[in-house]
């Protein structure tokens, strides 16, 4: 009787120890990330079509590119911390080197990104002169 007892409390055990290690919600959790992006030109004025802004989850394949009105969504990201990266050609670049993303559903980026493009221009300097007082 007491050897059908610790098998019965060792299968048990040992089931019970393997279905937890396998059913970690956080290890099969996947969502959407969706957000609104800006655009800037060179005097600081918004620009109304807004499409073409890629957004990339680092160290994946995951991509999304913005619509005419800024709206942008990544499908299928499972839950880790990402670094995310929004660009378009002629425009500057934004990273959030830490985002920690938690699937399970649709999830808003909390803040609207703003691209701008980036002004160019040339100082020229014709002479310098330097006056001190050694007194």
């Amino acid at each position: 009787m007491k050897i059908r007892l610790l098998f019965l409390f060792a299968a048990v055990a040992i089931s019970g120890c393997n279905t937890a290690s396998t059913n970690s919600p956080q290890s099969a959790s996947t969502g959407e990330l969706k957000g609104i992006v800006g655009l800037y030109d060179t005097h600081g004025n918004k620009i109304t079509d807004r499409s073409g802004v890629v957004v990339k989850a680092e160290g994946t394949s995951i991509t999304a590119t913005s619509d005419a009105s800024g709206h942008w969504v990544l499908h299928d990201l499972p839950t880790q911390t990402y670094e995310l990266t929004f660009s378009k050609d002629g425009y500057s670049t934004m990273k959030n080197t830490s985002y920690s993303f938690v699937g399970g559903g649709t999830v808003l980026y909390r803040d609207t990104v703003y691209l701008c493009q980036p002004v160019d221009f040339t100082i020229t300097l014709d002479s310098a002169s330097i006056t001190y007082n050694t007194s």
